[in-house]
């Protein structure tokens, strides 16, 4: 799930970094959409819809996600849950009062059942305000990365090519991973962005 947490007309702030921003609900959903109209069909299938968070989530929820509930002073119900990053009050989920706008992914089976696999996208960002990425400062990088397993043979190579030109329609910034699943693979839309763009030319 991705909460609404700005008006769709809004957009992100010119000094905001990739990696600060809030993602948007609504962009999960235009990115499934779009996948399919281009024939990927490598994002999970997203839906958008209205919540009750007392309903579906607070009358639902575990002990230690009910610790994270609280009223704003708004008199808004808001939670923030419990995870690795932004999970504080300072980036709570606040109803209005305890409806939700937000989207909604299809979830997939375990590692276990399906014998996903979670790989390190070679174009990924530094996620750092003053360090740049190796692809950056290296020309050389492309060649590099062709002597690699598993970019060294098949068309994985030729995939990331499709998936960069994906993410620069979303407007993605944020690819880090990719996932292969049952010897195809799948994105996940909240994981190359423009970044891969300018080495097309190097890597045909």
């Amino acid at each position: 799930m991705k909460p609404m947490r700005f008006p769709r007309e809004q957009q992100t702030l010119p000094n905001h970094f990739y990696f600060t921003d809030y993602e948007r609900h609504n962009a999960e959903i235009a990115a499934f959409h779009l996948d399919r109209i281009l024939g990927f069909r490598r994002a999970m299938p997203v839906t958008g819809r209205l919540l009750n968070i007392t309903t579906e989530i607070y009358q639902v929820a575990d002990d230690n996600l009910l610790r994270t509930f609280f009223v704003s002073p708004s008199s808004n119900l808001c939670f923030h849950g419990k995870c690795s990053y932004y999970c504080d009050t300072g980036h709570a989920v606040c109803g209005n009062p305890d409806m939700l706008e937000g989207s909604f992914a299809a979830f997939l089976p375990s590692y276990e059942q399906t014998g996903r696999k979670v790989w390190r996208h070679p174009w990924r960002r530094s996620y750092h305000k003053r360090r740049k990425a190796q692809w950056e400062t290296d020309s050389n990088y492309c060649s590099i990365v062709r002597e690699i397993p598993p970019y060294d043979e098949g068309r994985r190579l030729l995939d990331l090519m499709d998936m960069a030109i994906f993410d620069f329609l979303t407007g993605n910034m944020d690819r880090h991973h990719y996932e292969t699943f049952n010897g195809g693979w799948y994105t996940r839309s909240d994981t190359l962005h423009a970044p891969l763009l300018p080495q097309l030319p190097n890597l045909l």
